[in-house]
């Protein structure tokens, strides 16, 4: 059972904050016992590392010794920060010729460049395993990589089919295994900064090159059509979804 639960609001986070929609938000009965009588109440609200000003409303249900949460859609799940956040990096791969060339061109300059791989990683990689296995349920939705498509699927994706995603667009289990409950459960305080170099042994060869230029640059009058699939993160990108079926293209 997910601790977060998806939260659909239109208001974008300037608006959100503005408001203090967490202070009127509603969870119409509790995960564990939909009947009630369970006493589900209110449990006060957190902050998140990022955006700055952004709290989400909690709830704790005595019997289930469980606490939820309901986030907003334009947040990203177990990732600080927002979802096109996460979008700009799975961009910024599919320009690059490699993901050292990507997290190069993202890092900080006192972040190292193994460091910064693993960042980007987090985050590509869950996107990619979330894309797979909405390809492989056949559930209908539109897999278009475009700007705000993570924030466009977490709108269009019912809570079951989020809740069995990983995050940062959904609310499962991340990785491959199985966590505990008491791994699982929500902390006391606000989210923890994210530390950004880590010390350790080099990382495992990385996976191969994605696009090795922007299918929108000018090609030669030979270049083959822009790829259906982004290598990023094997949803249809909108290039393809644009390009017509020819082997030329004006330059």
């Amino acid at each position: 059972m997910p601790l977060q639960i998806p939260m659909h609001t239109s208001s974008g986070v300037e608006a959100y904050v503005a408001s203090r929609e967490w202070t009127i938000a509603k969870l119409p009965a509790c995960p564990l016992h939909p009947s009630g009588g369970c006493g589900l109440a209110r449990h006060g609200s957190y902050a998140r590392a990022k955006p700055s000003g952004v709290r989400v409303a909690r709830w704790y249900c005595p019997q289930g010794h469980r606490t939820f949460s309901l986030l907003p859609d334009f947040l990203a799940a177990r990732l600080p920060g927002l979802l096109a956040e996460i979008e700009e990096t799975i961009f910024a791969v599919a320009r690059s010729p490699s993901i050292e060339a990507a997290a190069a061109s993202m890092r900080d300059l006192g972040v190292s460049l193994p460091a910064a791989v693993r960042w980007l990683r987090r985050r590509l990689g869950p996107v990619q395993r979330a894309i797979r296995a909405l390809r492989d349920a056949d559930i209908e939705v539109a897999l278009v990589v475009d700007a705000g498509f993570l924030t466009r699927l977490r709108l269009d994706l019912d809570d079951r089919a989020l809740a069995h995603l990983p995050p940062p667009l959904g609310f499962g289990v991340r990785g491959h295994g199985r966590q505990t409950v008491e791994g699982c459960q929500h902390k006391m305080g606000p989210d923890a900064h994210e530390r950004t170099i880590y010390p350790g042994r080099q990382p495992n060869p990385l996976p191969p090159p994605v696009w090795s230029r922007d299918p929108t640059e000018h090609c030669n009058p030979n270049a083959r059509p822009p790829p259906r699939t982004s290598c990023a993160c094997g949803a249809q990108t909108a290039a393809s979804a644009r390009a017509a079926r020819s082997n030329t293209c004006s330059g």
